[in-house]
């Protein structure tokens, strides 16, 4: 949140508009790929560009909707958010933060998220349904906190996948358990 000067968006805003979008996307049925993306998107953002407190909704709703644009075939449009985040229903708004958006992103975007990263490990180790579902946990509490924004993707997912595997393997231990 390096460009946001006084009267700009806060952690505090961050952090409620980005729970009001994991709830929303995964009512429409979105990937959490594609909400890890979008928050990743909302994070540049912030990073990039002065965001006024009051548009914090309407700069969350198009990185959702790049997003899912980046990772779904059935993707978000401005026209059809429907009040994602409690944006705004003027699609010409939408559109013009979505060019500002991929004007100020082309040069410095990366698609790989921390769950992208994790999935790969959690692959490679040969993980069951429960650690993939507790590290997913994870990584979503991961993303309202600020200090796991600073990390990089590889460090924050390999943190997640070590911690689920250490619950999981050793949850019928509680001698092993207490002492993590």
């Amino acid at each position: 949140m390096d460009a946001q000067k006084k009267d700009g968006a806060s952690w505090g805003d961050r952090r409620a508009v980005i729970i009001r979008a994991l709830v929303e996307m995964k009512k429409r049925k979105h990937t959490l790929e594609a909400t890890h993306l979008g928050v990743y998107i909302l994070d540049k953002c912030l990073d990039s560009f002065h965001v006024v407190k009051t548009s914090l909704s309407d700069v969350c709703a198009v990185s959702m909707v790049l997003g899912t644009k980046m990772e779904e075939y059935e993707s978000l449009r401005p026209g059809n958010v429907d009040g994602l985040c409690g944006a705004t229903a003027d699609r010409a708004r939408l559109c013009d933060i979505e060019k500002r958006i991929v004007h100020q992103m082309k040069d410095g975007l990366c698609f790989t998220t921390p769950l992208v990263f994790a999935y790969y490990m959690l692959a490679e180790l040969g993980c069951d349904a429960e650690q993939i579902r507790l590290a997913q946990y994870i990584l979503n509490l991961a993303l309202l906190d600020s200090a796991f924004r600073d990390e990089g993707g590889p460090r924050v997912a390999h943190a997640a996948v070590c911690i689920t595997s250490a619950i999981v393997w050793h949850k019928n231990d509680p001698a092993l358990l207490s002492s993590i």
